[in-house]
């Protein structure tokens, strides 16, 4: 398709075979080829024309046929070489855009881009890139046009299955649900990818409800069957097993999550909450101890299951400190102090 576009663009009046326009990667790879062959064959041309003419073995009308010959081949030759340097000038543009968004230049990244569709508009890299710089900066309608671009001028599954899933991060960001699960569905469709069933599993979890946790679960093990190190998935399929108490599941994910990664703490701070729940209660106050290692957003959370594990476990003193940590944090202050309360007086646990 992009090879075809550029042909149209350059004017090009003569067929080429049609592998040169395989979809496989190798389209730049098969025209310089293409051109050396040519070339090669020109030059014998020539220099086979000159002998003839000079040993006089060929009339002047058969010369003046064979020298038009030779012409409409390096015509066809230079129309080659402007598909080579088209296609190498759209890259260049690509690679000026890619390194300016690394950078986080993103609207200087989205000019070089736009010229390198410009040069090749098949260019699905690129509308895939524009798409998410337009995102960092918060223009989804931008994001979502360059998205629908990629899809719509790629023939390759990858592309087509992360711009499929790039759109569902896009409404998903809107709170359109529907149309978020929609394209879910359409990139992994394209192509079996961890991303998008994460997305169509926090799309349910935004939801609520026991029945649609039960759909995000089903999501992130999906994700897990395709990549079954996907720390995301996991620590959010404990997150949602933990939801609807199904504790030893959560543990399960909790723990591939606790290996590495962004949801190390986090995850052990799932892992202290459902050993307590089943009674782990020295389980609990390893992981617990292990997340207050990391950087946790549940943090103040860590501090009330460590001070319930060891409540349980009959620590007194350690167990209102740590349920003194927690109240620092206004949102878990009550439960730190009714935690403090039942410490001093087990009694009230009854109640």
């Amino acid at each position: 398709m992009k090879l075809q576009k550029i042909l149209i663009l350059v004017g090009l009046t003569f067929a080429l075979s049609t592998s040169l326009f395989a979809q496989d990667g190798k389209n730049l790879d098969q025209i310089q080829a293409e051109i050396k062959k040519r070339t090669e064959s020109l030059n014998k041309k020539i220099t086979d024309l000159a002998a003839d003419s000079q040993s006089g073995a060929v009339t002047q009308e058969e010369y003046e046929t064979k020298k038009a010959e030779i012409e409409t081949e390096k015509q066809k030759i230079s129309d080659l070489r402007k598909i080579v340097n088209a296609e190498g000038e759209a890259k260049r543009k690509y690679n000026s855009g890619l390194g300016l968004m690394k950078q986080k230049r993103y609207t200087e990244a989205i000019a070089e881009l736009e010229e390198a569709v410009k040069i090749l508009p098949d260019f699905d890299k690129a509308y895939y890139l524009a798409g998410q710089c337009y995102g960092v900066l918060g223009d989804n309608d931008g994001a979502l046009t360059n998205y629908q671009s990629a899809i719509q001028h790629t023939e390759n599954a990858s592309i087509r299955s992360k711009a499929y899933n790039a759109i569902g991060n896009v409404y998903k960001k809107q709170e359109e649900y529907g149309k978020a699960i929609e394209n879910y569905d359409m990139s992994i469709a394209a192509q079996a990818n961890d991303n998008a069933y994460i997305g169509k599993g926090e799309v349910y979890m935004s939801r609520g409800g026991d029945s649609n946790v039960q759909k995000a679960i089903s999501s992130f093990e999906s994700a897990l069957r395709v990549d079954p190190k996907s720390t995301t998935a996991a620590y959010n399929l404990g997150v949602a097993n933990e939801i609807v108490k199904q504790f030893s599941k959560a543990i399960e994910a909790y723990k591939i999550a606790s290996k590495r990664g962004r949801y190390k703490a986090d995850a052990n701070v799932g892992l202290a909450k459902a050993y307590n729940a089943l009674g782990q209660h020295q389980n609990a106050l390893n992981a617990g101890s292990q997340a207050l290692k990391g950087k946790s957003k549940r943090k103040a959370e860590c501090y009330c299951e460590l001070g319930e594990a060891n409540r349980k476990l009959g620590k007194k003193s350690q167990a209102i400190e740590n349920f003194n940590a927690c109240a620092e944090d206004g949102i878990w202050k009550s439960v730190a102090e009714w935690g403090i309360k039942v410490t001093n007086d087990p009694s009230l646990e009854q109640n």
